[in-house]
């Protein structure tokens, strides 16, 4: 199985909650613009940081080296769902636009698109494909043991 890995350093251990930056390092795919290095949101804009549950049993500090794994059909079901659903919602949307109006369908096509894309955006936000659980942390002592 494809496993997507990122190192990252813990910055911050709160309680049962570690907040890691991300190595700016890109795979060969996408040149860094995937969400495994950038997360969505203010977090975007300065360092890449993301915020995940302590593994149990694990006794993480700061500065500690960890590595980021995620399974790449994972990654696939989340780009799927963030780009495919909300491009879907438009086209239907045009589709349901023009036949609404099918005198002038420029109009409807144009209000249905417009719809069927913020109706997509916001069921493509609501639905959450990729959680904070989907990403397993290892310590780079232990990930180094199993490559």
């Amino acid at each position: 199985m494809a496993v997507l890995r990122r190192q990252a350093t813990i910055q911050r251990v709160d309680g049962d909650w570690l907040e890691v930056r991300i190595a700016a390092t890109t795979c060969a795919g996408c040149a860094g613009r995937c969400g495994l290095i950038r997360p969505a949101g203010p977090a975007a804009w300065g360092q890449p940081r993301w915020r995940l549950p302590q593994p149990p049993g694990s006794r993480l500090r700061c500065g500690d080296r960890v590595e980021l794994r995620l399974p790449a059909r994972r990654f696939a079901q989340a780009s799927l769902a963030g780009l495919g659903l909300p491009l879907l919602a438009l086209l239907a949307g045009a589709l349901l636009g023009g036949a609404a109006l099918p005198v002038t369908p420029d109009p409807g096509v144009l209000a249905g698109a417009c719809g069927g894309l913020a109706a997509g955006l916001w069921l493509a936000r609501r639905s959450r494909p990729l959680r904070r659980r989907d990403i397993e942390l290892v310590p780079v002592r232990a990930a180094v043991a199993d490559a």
